[in-house]
């Protein structure tokens, strides 16, 4: 009849429509990675000041730590971790620098939990302490 006839008409259109958009998953899953780098980096640009984790962010992203240390690796080839910390000294750098801020107000202002940590950690990740790298830079400056 004519309906059976119009309606594998119609079926063969749907079916060779669908076929020109064949959903990719590698690519939906890239896209999402990249969506996912983007608003790390976003985030991070918004709360360094705020010493969140790495727990933190990825409930902000609504993932699991694990993903996100993932999909950052695969995208970045570096760590939550390592993003993390090389903003933190960046932001350190430039107020050691860029302000008359002690250490103990620059640890304060970039919630860590005391001075003596946050030179620690800023004299592990250059290998000396923030009144060095401050006077040293000051010299070469």
């Amino acid at each position: 009849s004519q309906d059976e006839l119009l309606r594998s008409l119609l079926h063969l259109i749907l079916s060779y429509c669908s076929s020109l958009y064949v959903v990719d998953e590698k690519i939906l899953t890239q896209t999402r990675g990249h969506i996912i780098v983007k608003r790390f980096y976003q985030l991070v640009e918004e709360n360094y000041q705020n010493n969140f984790s790495v727990n933190e962010y990825a409930q902000m992203l609504n993932i699991t730590s694990n993903h996100l240390t993932q999909v950052l690796k695969q995208f970045t080839g570096r760590t939550t971790n390592e993003i993390l910390q090389s903003k933190q000294l960046l932001e350190i750098k430039r107020l050691l620098l860029h302000t008359n801020l002690g250490v103990s107000e620059i640890a304060h202002q970039l919630n860590f939990a005391d001075q003596s940590y946050f030179t620690k950690f800023f004299k592990k990740t250059t290998g000396m302490t923030p009144m060095k790298f401050r006077s040293e830079s000051m010299k070469n400056g």
